[in-house]
């Protein structure tokens, strides 16, 4: 991450308590902090300014309870800031996993079947260790889409051990090193090229998957993304190493990976657009930033087309377009003197019928 782990907290006009952190899970931090204070979630706003970056390490509440309980017992602000060195020793690290894995293919490089088991250690607490072990699976065995049967296991185990938690690919990182590194033995067996091993197996469009939830595969250029990196690395002409001719050489390698941000029906943004009587537009979104720093954002809609833009990385989203619709004239409005008005007027008592006689 960029900055460390900061805290500022304050109680408003409201008498609510007001959390600035730099955070990744502001919804998160806001019950996780109404818990351990024993206080209603409407009790707490939680902002997270648009600065820094967390990959991952901020999905952790590690700071915040701290000048939360500060604040809230005294009504003062208070804040609390980690050094560096504090940030690395009491923070969450990245899951160290075991991955016993198995390949079964035939002479022509069909990957058949792949068996997979991770041992995960989570560390003094478990608070990511249930779902960061699913990724090591989850999205390195559909890469291989010819595969006709698979398994896969784990275990999570406590351990003396710091705290593990999100990091970098949320336990993803670690399933696909296993998995590419046994395809890179197996095509070197076969006497294959790495990028026609893979080329052969790939998940592609279209293609049913399931060993990623029974989900279809909906969009995908893996393949092209393989022959681009082939031409583009040159490929042919380096691998598998090349003769420098002053006593060095080098060599090149691949692997392939396959990651997304959120988890599909519950980390889900949401946004509302507001068009003026004036043609002009008015947009507010709902959307924590995410472990690569990055932020959707709206652009502003011509109001000549009434098109919106949806800028963003983690999230595909579908905006619908408004038409141009034309308006029937309206009549127009005949001018009234006061006392028709006043004797057309609804009569509510008898005195004022009364009157207007």
């Amino acid at each position: 991450m960029m900055e460390t782990f900061r805290t500022y907290c304050s109680i408003d006009l409201y008498g609510r308590l007001n959390i600035l952190s730099s955070t990744q899970i502001v919804f998160h931090t806001r019950r996780n902090v109404a818990n351990a204070l024993h206080i209603p979630k409407s009790m707490i706003r939680v902002i997270k300014p648009r600065v820094g970056g967390g990959f991952g390490a901020k999905q952790t509440n590690v700071c915040e309870v701290y000048p939360a309980f500060v604040t809230w017992k005294t009504k003062k602000p208070s804040k609390i800031i980690f050094s560096r060195v504090e940030s690395q020793i009491a923070s969450s690290p990245r899951h160290e996993m075991e991955i016993h894995l198995r390949l079964g293919a035939t002479k022509e490089g069909i990957v058949k079947g792949i068996d997979m088991h991770t041992l995960s250690n989570t560390g003094a607490y478990g608070e990511h260790g249930p779902t960061t072990v699913g990724l090591s699976g989850h999205k390195s065995i559909p890469l291989y889409a010819k595969a006709e049967a698979f398994r896969f296991t784990y275990d999570v185990v406590y351990t003396n051990h710091m705290s593990a938690g999100a990091y970098r690919g949320y336990g993803a990182t670690q399933g696909l090193f296993a998995v590419e590194s046994a395809v890179n033995e197996l095509a070197a067996k076969l006497h294959m090229d790495p990028f026609e091993i893979r080329q052969r197996n790939i998940v592609k469009e279209g293609d049913y998957m399931p060993a990623y939830y029974g989900a279809t595969n909906t969009s995908c250029a893996l393949d092209r993304c393989l022959a681009k990196v082939h031409e583009m690395i040159r490929w042919d002409e380096k691998y598998p190493v090349h003769d420098l001719g002053n006593g060095k050489v080098r060599a090149v390698g691949m692997g392939m990976a396959m990651q997304g941000s959120g988890i599909s029906g519950m980390d889900v943004g949401s946004a509302t657009l507001k068009v003026n009587d004036e043609a002009s537009t008015a947009s507010s979104s709902v959307q924590p930033i995410w472990g690569r720093a990055v932020t959707p954002r709206w652009h502003r809609s011509q109001p000549k087309c009434w098109t919106v833009s949806w800028m963003t990385l983690p999230f595909l989203v579908q905006i619908l377009t408004l038409h141009h619709t034309t308006l029937a004239p309206m009549p127009p409005v005949q001018r009234m003197s006061p006392a028709r008005l006043w004797k057309n007027a609804p009569s509510s008592s008898g005195s004022r019928s009364a009157a207007g006689r």
